[in-house]
């Protein structure tokens, strides 16, 4: 777990991902069952944290609305 740094674009890497990654902004995917939590700081802007990570990442509210879809639509 943590970060990881390739060559490859974001784009290009989140396509041969499976669906427990998410791209919530440009410049992060994440592993969805990492979530630990999804916070509103702003209007339209969310704050995300991590199990056992202490970074945290930023998405819109059209990334967020996605991520409840694909989190609802979990298996």
């Amino acid at each position: 777990h943590g970060k990881w740094h390739c060559s490859e674009t974001l784009s290009s890497l989140s396509k041969k991902l499976d669906n427990r990654f998410f791209r919530c902004h440009r410049s992060f995917i994440i592993n969805i069952e990492k979530i630990e939590r999804i916070v509103p700081i702003a209007d339209r802007l969310y704050e995300i944290s991590f199990y056992d990570y202490p970074s945290r990442v930023t998405m819109g509210r059209g990334q967020y609305e996605k991520l409840c879809r694909m989190i609802i639509n979990q298996p």
